[in-house]
């Protein structure tokens, strides 16, 4: 993705959740767009547009902007630092 190339641009593409839910070792379902947050950090959202419908889309934006919180694990601060 052409985005990443540009430095504290770290972009995550949405073109729909899967159809059979993610879930975590703990069990708790995942959110492909909150999970980008959360453990990658991403500041930019692309979105697939030919695979959402508008309604979709815009619920994809609002989790992406009201979704602020980042992990600060281990792996993935240092991955960020490199």
């Amino acid at each position: 993705m052409v985005a990443n190339r540009f430095a504290h641009v770290r972009a995550a593409v949405f073109y729909g959740e899967p159809l059979t839910p993610q879930v975590d070792a703990s069990g708790q379902t995942l959110s492909m767009i909150q999970s980008s947050r959360d453990h990658n950090d991403a500041n930019v959202l692309s979105l697939g547009a030919r695979f959402l419908t508008l309604e979709t889309a815009k619920k994809a934006v609002y989790i992406h902007l009201t979704n602020l919180a980042f992990s600060k694990s281990t792996l993935f601060s240092m991955k960020l630092n490199d």
